[in-house]
């Protein structure tokens, strides 16, 4: 039985300790590129650094979202419609899923060092990276804390990789998008 190759980004270069995100108001984007710089770019994995320490290349990334609760307001004399106000804005936990391989042992390590150092929220940067190992976005978040880490269902008669996924909650995010060189 032979096991799915894992196609996986180069690690990501040593960096010092992520900017802070700065935000135009409370929560925004970085303005978008040109016109010519928005076509799709195909990529192979996202990096995850926290507080300075890369972890390991993740291939898939779930739960970059935000939503607004929306208050309903009944105006007294307007009987056509109920207002529909923006309330509070939660953001839910981000996902990333890995395969099982040589570093999985430092990503679990690292999880299990949080729980030594009294609660201190992180900043984070999730990189998008394309083919050749450079980064296409990043997702700077704000607050972060790993809440959950998985690792690897086994099974005697299975066929799929194994896989372990880490789970961090934050409190808001920033997008920037890195354009293509021009040629």
């Amino acid at each position: 039985m032979t096991m799915p190759q894992q196609r996986s980004a180069p690690p990501p270069p040593p960096r010092p300790t992520l900017p802070a995100p700065k935000p135009f108001g409370r929560y925004t984007t970085v303005p978008r590129p040109p016109a010519g710089d928005t076509a799709p770019r195909m990529m192979t994995g996202f990096w995850l650094v926290v507080d300075g320490v890369s972890l390991p290349t993740f291939s898939e990334c779930q739960g970059l979202a935000a939503e607004y609760e929306v208050v309903p307001w009944v105006e007294g004399g307007q009987n056509e419609f109920v207002h529909q106000l923006p309330g509070r804005i939660s953001f839910t936990p981000v996902t990333l899923t890995r395969y099982v391989d040589g570093a999985s042992g430092g990503l679990a390590a690292w999880f299990s060092s949080v729980a030594d150092i009294r609660q201190t929220y992180r900043t984070a940067r999730i990189s998008a990276v394309d083919p050749a190992g450079k980064p296409i976005a990043h997702w700077d978040l704000t607050d972060v804390f790993p809440s959950k880490y998985t690792g690897p269902t086994f099974s005697a008669g299975g066929t799929a990789a194994a896989t372990e996924t880490l789970e961090l909650v934050h409190h808001g995010f920033v997008f920037a998008y890195d354009p293509p060189p021009r040629s």
